[in-house]
């Protein structure tokens, strides 16, 4: 399957009217872009330039154009991209279609060695402006195609350019800049703010409880959203979804605060109503009777959760299963880190066969040409992407020591998954 072969063919034979030529950018643009590079000369390139960049580059074969193109230092083809916003969208496209698209699982390690080699990311990086251009492109061609698989390349993108020290440390690598900009540096004021609450980031004294962060972030996310020009809400609505789902760190922290209340004798409170309004905004993200739909159905099925604890768990799974694609509408972000949640918390006493028979029930799929069942493969990685986040967190809070056999257990369980995937290579996974 090609991914995205209708905006690539828009993209290769469109140029004309996606893209006006040697557009000029704005004053402001203009003093910021003077910081980042030392010419600040217009890119003329004519429009048959760029339609045969492109179009050449679609065809096969080689294309001499594109090579000269593509030996270019990141600094120049910053320059091209910030005038020529056609090419960037290709190389947007292009390279989604490259990562996005592979059936094996890469680790997030992995994923984002393989990133830091990646034209995309090596011209965002120190880039502010072009990677505000890219997240809303991302974000466009996300609500698109509803493939989790973009989510999920370029949640590790912004992870490794608001973090590009800690893969320079893994690798031993001397850091070629001094300081690392602020990435989200050119999003709006109110974003900004969003992005440091949900970093930990506050100029407040004292940290905020999780359930603080949570309204705190709801309420920048609705007034970017809605605060401004009313034909453009659904793109500010669209860039907002993206960039509270490209933290997937911050969303653990809620659904392991959800699912830790399941395991408590508290009574549902203000604390709960926040984290879980929040998480049902993620999943539908909206402002009107829906999103409260949606936040009323995720209480009672917390509700639900929270009276079968200490059951047999044969109920415990079908209380999870039962609802879950109607709790979650599809959304394998919220829902695979809600499991992560599940899995080492009120299940965490559970064989690891009652583990890997409500993992099945929740992965697995018919197969279109064969009778066996498979698993998602997009849902499945991002499961493994938010295993491997809680462990990451355990290494840094050093409770791995403290228990070491559920460290192990769910380390088989990993490895039960990733020899599932394997599975579905050899059945023409989809």
């Amino acid at each position: 399957m090609v991914l995205m072969d209708q905006r690539h063919t828009y993209m290769y034979w469109g140029t004309s009217n996606v893209s006006e030529p040697n557009k000029r950018i704005s004053n402001a643009e203009d003093n910021a872009y003077q910081a980042l590079h030392f010419n600040t000369m217009p890119c003329i390139l004519s429009e048959y330039f760029v339609s045969q960049l492109l179009n050449q580059h679609c065809g096969g074969g080689i294309n001499q154009l594109w090579t000269l193109y593509r030996r270019w230092q990141p600094d120049l083809v910053a320059r091209i991209w910030r005038h020529q916003s056609v090419i960037m969208e290709y190389e947007i496209l292009d390279f989604f279609e490259k990562i996005a698209t592979h059936t094996q699982y890469t680790s997030p390690s992995q994923l984002q060695h393989k990133l830091q080699n990646t034209l995309l990311f090596q011209t965002l990086h120190n880039n502010p402006i072009l990677f505000s251009k890219a997240h809303k492109k991302a974000a466009e061609w996300l609500v698109d195609l509803m493939d989790w698989r973009i989510l999920r390349v370029w949640q590790h993108t912004c992870i490794l350019l608001e973090h590009p020290h800690k893969l320079r440390r893994e690798n031993n690598l001397k850091n070629n800049s001094a300081h690392s900009k602020d990435i989200y540096r050119n999003f709006t004021p109110v974003l900004q703010k969003f992005v440091h609450l949900q970093q930990g980031i506050s100029t407040d004294t004292g940290a905020k409880s999780i359930a603080a962060q949570c309204s705190e972030a709801m309420n920048r996310l609705l007034d970017y959203t809605y605060i401004g020009s009313f034909e453009d809400i659904e793109l500010r609505r669209n860039e907002a979804w993206l960039l509270a789902l490209s933290s997937p760190s911050f969303i653990q922290d809620c659904t392991s605060f959800c699912i830790a209340w399941c395991s408590s004798q508290d009574s549902w409170n203000s604390e709960m109503d926040d984290v879980s309004y929040y998480l049902a905004w993620l999943v539908c993200p909206s402002n009107d009777d829906r999103v409260d739909a949606e936040a009323k159905c995720m209480k009672r099925w917390l509700l639900s959760l929270k009276a079968s604890i200490g059951k047999d768990p044969s109920h415990i799974i079908d209380i999870i299963t039962k609802s879950w694609r109607e709790i979650f509408n599809g959304n394998d972000v919220v829902a695979m880190s809600v499991f992560v949640s599940i899995i080492t918390t009120v299940t965490s006493e559970w064989s690891m066969k009652a583990w890997v028979l409500m993992t099945d029930h929740l992965l697995e799929q018919p197969h279109e040409e064969n009778s066996v069942s498979i698993y998602s493969n997009s849902s499945a990685c991002i499961l493994l992407d938010h295993f491997s986040l809680w462990s990451e967190k355990n290494d840094t809070q050093n409770t791995v020591s403290q228990d070491k056999k559920l460290y192990d257990r769910v380390y088989q369980l990993v490895e039960y998954i990733e020899g599932r995937l394997k599975f579905n290579k050899s059945t023409k996974s989809i």
